[in-house]
């Protein structure tokens, strides 16, 4: 989230620097550093963090139509007070915007003397802010993605655990057939074992052989990556190897110190 705010500085910052070259008088107010210590998680937060709504009258209720369309946890949507300033956020918006103001010496429509109409300035020569018009539509366009993909965040991560064990289930399935594989000429070397469980995900903790069993405790891993977020899971297996003349037979349970 820190990169799509760094991303969309750079791209509103650079378009000022267009519009200056071109001989608007226009400035860019750069709200990032104001921030630092005060973003999510911060001891001393001044944006929201995910609010279950609905909050008021303005957010998502459930039963409404556009529920369909909203961002939806722990029951409820998601209030459109997530990831947005609080008070203390706002604040900090507008000392960033008089700062900048002042940089540029604007003095406001009160400072303005009165003038006959044939003495007023072009409106082209007057001094103007960033964050109007086109700039303030993509300051918008921006805020909204970022509300949305933080949303997404959530989501993604409420999710990740269950299928990263999925995925757990999986790689155990996987390490049982690697090893009734490698097993079947009625042999099971270490470096078979090692091979077997490395491309299960799976690390070997210890092996046991007595006559034709082999035990072997593993650390096998399941996990799921996205883009928005992702999860890992972890189970210690004691994987069981029947050894026969021309087959075997693999079983695993549960087991402790890996």
């Amino acid at each position: 989230m820190n990169e799509l705010a760094d991303y969309i500085r750079d791209k509103q910052s650079a378009m000022v620097a267009d519009l200056k070259t071109a001989g608007v008088k226009v400035a860019y107010a750069d709200p990032i550093a104001k921030f630092e210590g005060h973003g999510l998680c911060d001891s001393d937060e001044w944006i929201n963090g995910m609010v279950a709504g609905p909050e008021g009258d303005g957010d998502f209720h459930k039963g409404d139509d556009v529920t369909t369309v909203c961002p939806y946890v722990v029951n409820t949507c998601l209030s459109r007070e997530s990831y947005h300033p609080k008070h203390s956020g706002t604040t900090g918006y507008a000392a960033v915007m008089n700062d900048t103001l002042n940089a540029i010496d604007y003095k406001g429509s009160n400072n303005i003397p009165i003038r006959s109409e044939r003495d007023i300035p072009p409106v082209s020569g007057m001094r103007r802010i960033s964050l109007t018009g086109g700039c303030l539509i993509a300051l918008i366009a921006g805020l909204c993605l970022l509300g949305v993909l933080l949303g997404s965040l959530a989501y993604q991560r409420a999710n990740a655990d269950e299928r990263a064990h999925d995925q757990l289930n999986a790689s155990v399935a996987d390490a049982r057939e690697r090893l009734r594989s490698a097993a079947r000429d009625g042999d099971l070397t270490d470096e078979e074992i090692r091979q077997a469980l490395r491309m299960s995900q799976a690390g070997v903790r210890d092996t046991a052989r007595a006559q034709n069993v082999v035990t072997i405790k593993a650390l096998v891993h399941g996990t799921h990556a996205s883009a928005l977020g992702g999860g890992e899971v972890s189970s210690c297996r004691a994987f069981k190897v029947t050894l026969s003349a021309d087959d075997a037979t693999v079983s695993d349970t549960a087991a402790d110190g890996c």
